[in-house]
C-alpha cells in the first residue's frame, strides 16, 4: 500500500496504555496510519478513512436502560463522542473495527442492551481471576459462526481468546448478527454485514497478536479501509 491510510482510533484521551501500544502496532503492521480520536482530540471526519471504536470503560447504562453502579466511573463525553462517530462512519460507510467496549457501544447504538456484569450471568469459572495480567493471559474457546465474515478472515471454526470483559450483550441490536459464542452462550463477535465492513470483537485480539488470524482481522479491516479510500475493483479480502 502507497499510501497508508488513516484510522482513528478511539480512547478515553487521559493516557497511554498497553493496550493502545499494541493496537497501534496492529495497524500500522496491517498497514495503516493510527491517530487518536478522544473528546481532547476530537477530529474531523474528513481526517480518516476508517474507526477502531477500542476498549475501556463501561458504556454508561443509562444508554440502554441499565442501572449505574454506585461510585463506578463512567465516561460520558467518550460516550457521546463515539456514539456520533459511528453514526457518521455508517453514514459514510467507513470500515469499523469494535473491541471489547467498541463492540458494547455498537450494540447499544444499535438498540441493544447488555449485561452489567457478565459474571452474575455466567459461572465465575468462565472469567478470570482480578487484575489485568491474569485477563490478558486467561484462554477461553469460542465457536465461530460458519458463513460469517470473521470465519472468512480467520479460517477457522474456533477460536482461543482472552477475557478482559466486565459485561457482555445481553439483548442484539438491531441490523446485528452474531458471528461467534462461548460455550455459556456468551456473544463474543457481531457483524453487520449490510455494511462495507462492521465487525465487533468482546475479547482483545492486539494482546494476540502472536496468531496468525488476529493479525489477520487488522489486515482485514485496513485493508477495507484502504479500498474505500482508493477504490479497486475485484481484490479479495486478504486472509490469513
Amino acid at each position: 500500500m502507497a499510501v497508508r491510510p488513516r484510522i482513528a482510533v478511539t480512547g478515553s484521551g487521559r493516557g497511554w496504555d498497553s493496550a493502545d501500544f499494541w493496537l497501534y502496532t496492529a495497524i500500522r503492521q496491517a498497514g495503516g496510519e493510527p491517530v487518536p480520536l478522544t473528546p481532547r482530540h476530537p477530529r474531523s471526519p474528513e481526517t480518516v478513512h476508517g474507526v477502531l471504536f477500542s476498549g475501556g470503560t463501561d458504556v454508561e447504562p443509562g444508554r440502554y436502560g441499565g442501572e449505574a453502579k454506585p461510585g463506578y466511573r463512567y465516561e460520558p463525553d467518550r460516550d457521546a463522542l463515539e456514539a456520533d462517530w459511528l453514526d457518521r462512519a455508517l453514514a459514510q460507510d467507513l470500515p469499523i473495527l469494535a473491541i471489547c467496549r467498541g463492540l458494547q457501544l455498537v450494540n447499544v447504538t444499535r438498540g441493544g442492551s447488555l449485561h452489567l456484569d457478565a459474571r452474575q450471568v455466567h459461572h465465575a469459572r468462565d472469567y478470570p481471576g482480578p487484575g489485568i495480567w491474569p485477563a490478558i493471559s486467561f484462554r477461553k474457546r469460542i465457536t465461530v459462526e460458519p458463513g460469517s465474515r470473521l470465519a472468512r478472515i480467520t479460517r477457522q471454526a474456533s477460536l482461543w481468546v482472552n477475557a478482559l470483559n466486565t459485561q457482555a450483550i445481553d439483548r442484539l441490536g438491531t441490523g446485528l448478527r452474531v458471528a461467534a459464542r462461548e460455550a455459556n452462550g456468551t456473544v463474543q463477535a457481531i457483524e453487520d454485514l449490510d455494511h462495507r465492513f462492521l465487525v465487533g470483537v468482546q475479547f482483545h485480539p492486539e494482546f494476540l497478536l502472536h496468531r496468525g488470524h488476529f493479525r489477520g482481522l487488522f489486515r482485514a479491516f485496513v485493508h477495507a479501509v484502504h479500498e474505500r479510500h482508493h477504490p479497486v475493483h475485484h481484490v479479495r479480502e486478504p486472509i490469513e
